[in-house]
């Protein structure tokens, strides 16, 4: 097991996104850290993906409801949530009770 896991500038790009956290957290200890981000806004980063070429062009960040809903269904607890002009910034923690639930 591992303390921390960092995903920078690569989580709207993971195609099944539940399935990566889910992966996060088997690595992680108890209470461990995931830190998510990108040096760009939730809205802006999402018209950018949007505006490329595919694959890219279906990229996306989730919105704060969206992402809490995963993380907290791969056993994770959102700590922190920053979306402002210049960053995108999310800490959530590891809980123990992913063996309880499966």
């Amino acid at each position: 097991s591992i303390d921390v896991v960092i995903c920078f500038a690569v989580f709207p790009h993971i195609e099944d996104k539940l399935k990566a956290l889910k992966k996060c957290h088997e690595c992680l200890k108890n209470n461990g850290s995931l830190y998510i981000f990108h040096l760009s806004n939730t809205k802006t980063l999402n018209e950018f993906h949007h505006n490329l070429k595919a694959p890219v062009s279906r990229d996306y960040m989730p919105y704060r409801e969206e992402l809490d809903t995963m993380l907290r269904e791969a056993g994770f607890i959102m700590k922190k949530y920053i979306d402002q002009p210049e960053l995108n910034f999310i800490h959530a923690t590891a809980e123990l009770c992913k063996f309880l639930n499966g």
